[in-house]
């Protein structure tokens, strides 16, 4: 343990503060997420916390959101999200890091025990087979971020439905290009198409304010496939020295059944490819597809086959009656009936 090492919140640490240990010790991914954090509706509360040494300098950072589920009115449980997950500082050593580390998983358990939370989201908090929040009941979920390795040619990447949709795209004469500054309602409005509905309260300035504007500075792209003035498909990636992140990836009805969600990916991939990087992490973004995230995460396996590296990213803990009706669901999926189901369940 740190000597003297102890969590603060943000608000004590204040914004100034947190802002300038953002700055570039942290990876794109940590400097996006967290900027795209400050475009959520108010519906979210922010309890990020940061872990401070004893000379009061920040060692590390976890930004946290709770967004209350509310029963007959009244905020019953909530769920916890993480976007880019605990940022560590540079400099410290690896027992430095192992301890920080424990820190954070501590609080966030303490956390979502306190909260009842009914599930964790925390990003890049999963590098091995070890559960952080076991202690606290919580049971672990499948990443649904995945890596590919990127070819000379992009469309060498897409399994056989991938490649069957990008050609009824181009068949379909949809063209992709890049979104411009004050594009923010075209991806507003096909967030809205495929958001859950409690989702919906997001306002377009999250998109106007944090994916176009709030990263300038860094090597981030946007992505839009139009018919006319008519938004079918978005993607948004940033683009690190060696890898690229898929933040985004959205489209409306219309569009998947053209081929657009397709050609706005290949468009993405085909550009980091051009700046001469060769991984790129796919993932749901904002869970923007049929059956949210769990459905994106079928979206790519289909479009990109048995060339996917699962990533330790978008880690999902669930509460333990959560992960029973999740182990329900799935075995009931496969028509049949579980030997052990959760209390309150009969055969009907």
């Amino acid at each position: 343990m740190i000597a003297g090492a102890r969590i603060v919140g943000r608000a004590e640490l204040g914004q100034a503060a947190w802002d300038a240990s953002v700055g570039a010790e942290t990876g794109i991914a940590h400097r996006f997420a967290l900027q795209e954090a400050r475009g959520l509706d108010e519906s979210w509360e922010e309890l990020g916390f940061a872990v401070v040494g004893s000379n009061g300098r920040a060692l590390a950072l976890m930004p946290l959101l709770a967004r209350p589920l509310r029963v007959l009115g009244v905020a019953r449980r909530c769920v916890l999200q993480s976007p880019g997950g605990p940022a560590l500082m540079a400099g410290l050593g690896e027992r430095e890091r192992q301890a920080v580390h424990r820190l954070i998983v501590d609080e966030l358990g303490f956390i979502a025990a306190e909260r009842g939370a009914l599930w964790a989201e925390a990003e890049t908090m999963a590098a091995g087979a070890v559960n952080p929040l076991a202690p606290y009941g919580y049971v672990p979920e499948d990443g649904l971020w995945h890596e590919i390795e990127l070819g000379d040619e992009i469309e060498a990447a897409f399994a056989a439905e991938g490649r069957a949709a990008l050609r009824k795209s181009e068949h379909g004469g949809l063209v992709a290009a890049k979104a411009e500054d004050g594009e923010g309602e075209a991806l507003a409005a096909l967030w809205r198409e495929n958001a859950l509905p409690f989702e919906r309260a997001a306002p377009p300035r999250r998109f106007a304010e944090q994916w176009l504007l709030a990263s300038a500075g860094d090597r981030v792209e946007t992505w839009l496939v139009r018919e006319g003035a008519q938004p079918l498909a978005a993607a948004v990636l940033a683009l690190e020295s060696d890898r690229a992140w898929l933040w985004l990836w959205l489209a409306s009805v219309a569009g998947r059944g053209r081929g657009a969600e397709a050609l706005v990916l290949a468009a993405a991939l085909r550009s980091a490819r051009a700046q001469g990087i060769r991984r790129c992490v796919l993932g749901p973004g904002h869970a923007g597809q049929p059956r949210g995230a769990e459905g994106a995460r079928d979206r790519l396996r289909r479009d990109f086959g048995g060339q996917l590296a699962t990533a330790h990213r978008g880690r999902l803990w669930f509460a333990p009656r959560m992960a029973a009706l999740s182990r329900l669901g799935r075995t009931l999926a496969q028509g049949r009936w579980p030997a052990d189901p959760p209390r309150g369940f009969a055969p009907w």
